[in-house]
């Protein structure tokens, strides 16, 4: 990528305008988002909030036709695909796996169709799974073939080590219910512990033909949408009030997924929970995993948020986990937490320890620094302070004296300087146009009174 290309990607960008008021348009994966370009802001449109590649839906109203449209014809065209495979996974659940009969014994899974079977004759030439026992039908996600498109479904397993370690958390905030939002193996292990109540939201339809509709809703977290309408929606509350000073939440999104987007479902569960159990009620306990580089991202969006240093591990991704394919500073991967981190405790057999200056548990490699005054490790380094940068970085950069910073010894110098300058500019502008406001707001109210 050229230099003009880095420069016209930083200002031509997409912002999601979530403060949209009044009826949005659908799509199969339910209500579209609000998107404006900063290039052309008198043209915003409206697409799939699930799935950016329009390949994969193609979505696409412009606000204005939608807003000129009095019939709002988007909304009723048809019903959702995902609507009518869960009726069709509904009825293999109910006639197959909850059936008792010893002729259904022999349950197999076919990859190729995504469900299960009794009699194969029309899975000839499939992909099948045969003879899946009982017990393993309590776990799918062991034989579910994870999805993996990168722009739509790119779906991660645990390993056995961090399941324990997020449970571990769950016990340490002292919670008895628990919201799992697309992490399917966390609910498969707190429903055979039991000690738990637990409750799965997930846009894989899949679920749905293992989970009956008190264990799984059929959601999409981008939107905050229940496919099921109002039966879905009346379970959700319902779960809700039963937690009341008890809930946490354990959300494992798609490391593609705009912050800002996440964020503001989990404000919207937030301000739900209140509502139904008072303004009183405590806190929900939070625990978002995602990589360690959407830190300052989160913190943004999300001031009361920490990140604790316990590296997650998938089984379905070689990078993240240990191996010789694993990166060497081990899982980029962190979870993201409101909880006080002196409350939770990490594994100290895994070379986790309890840092008393920070008052939280670190990684191994994680040094507190005297000069910081903090724990300063990211990304599973040591990182080393920087006495004219008066911070700590990463270890294989340098202090560069043009771009008065630390970088990389091999970095464009011009591209930073100059990307600092526009950053400077762009601050120095809404300082501008908030003084300005601020003014303009004094002089109308002194106006107001005078008159």
């Amino acid at each position: 990528m050229n230099h003009n290309q880095c420069d016209n990607r930083f200002r031509d960008s997409v912002q999601i305008k979530l403060d949209f008021l009044g009826e949005q348009p659908s799509c199969d994966h339910g209500p579209m988002l609000l998107f404006e370009k900063s290039s052309n802001v008198d043209k915003r449109f409206f697409a799939c909030s699930a799935y950016r590649d329009r390949k994969l839906c193609s979505a696409y109203v412009l606000e204005t036709d939608w807003m000129n449209d009095k019939k709002k014809e988007p909304n009723t065209v048809k019903e959702s695909q995902l609507l009518s495979t869960s009726r069709k996974l509904d009825y293999i659940r109910e006639n197959i796996l909850d059936k008792p009969d010893s002729y259904l014994e022999c349950k197999s899974y076919c990859h190729s169709c995504g469900e299960l079977f009794v009699h194969d004759k029309k899975h000839v030439n499939h992909q099948i799974t045969k003879r899946i026992s009982e017990d393993l039908l309590k776990k799918p996600s062991q034989f579910l073939d994870p999805l993996d498109h990168s722009k739509k479904e790119a779906q991660y397993f645990f390993s056995e080590n961090s399941i324990n370690v997020i449970l571990g958390l769950l016990q340490d905030a002292k919670v008895s219910h628990v919201l799992c939002i697309a992490c399917p193996t966390i609910f498969e292990r707190l429903k055979k512990d039991g000690s738990k109540k637990c409750l799965m939201l997930d846009l894989d339809i899949r679920f749905r033909q293992f989970y009956g509709p008190q264990e799984y809703l059929l959601y999409n977290m981008f939107n905050h949408h229940f496919f099921n309408g109002i039966e879905s929606v009346s379970i959700y509350e319902q779960f809700l009030k039963e937690a009341k000073n008890n809930l946490a939440v354990v959300m494992d999104p798609p490391f593609g997924g705009k912050v800002e987007i996440i964020a503001h479902t989990l404000r919207k569960i937030d301000g739900e929970y209140k509502l139904l159990n008072g303004v009183k009620s405590s806190e929900i306990s939070n625990f978002w995993i995602f990589p360690y580089f959407m830190e300052s991202q989160i913190l943004n969006k999300l001031p009361n948020f920490a990140m604790l240093d316990y590296k997650i591990e998938y089984t379905n991704h070689s990078q993240f986990q240990k191996g010789p394919k694993g990166r060497k500073q081990g899982s980029p991967v962190r979870i993201f937490t409101n909880v006080n981190l002196q409350k939770l405790k990490l594994p100290a057999r895994e070379g986790y320890r309890y840092c008393g200056f920070c008052k939280k548990w670190i990684s191994p490699e994680n040094k507190h620094c005297s000069s910081c005054n903090s724990c300063t490790s990211k990304d599973g380094r040591t990182y080393v302070h920087c006495v004219k940068c008066q911070r700590c970085v990463k270890p294989t950069w340098i202090h560069c004296v043009k771009c008065n910073r630390c970088a990389l010894a091999e970095h464009p110098c011009m591209l930073f300087q100059e990307r600092t300058k526009e950053v400077a500019n762009l601050k120095k502008i809404k300082t501008d146009s908030f003084s300005m406001a601020k003014s303009t707001t004094k002089w109308t109210v002194t106006e107001h009174r005078n008159t």
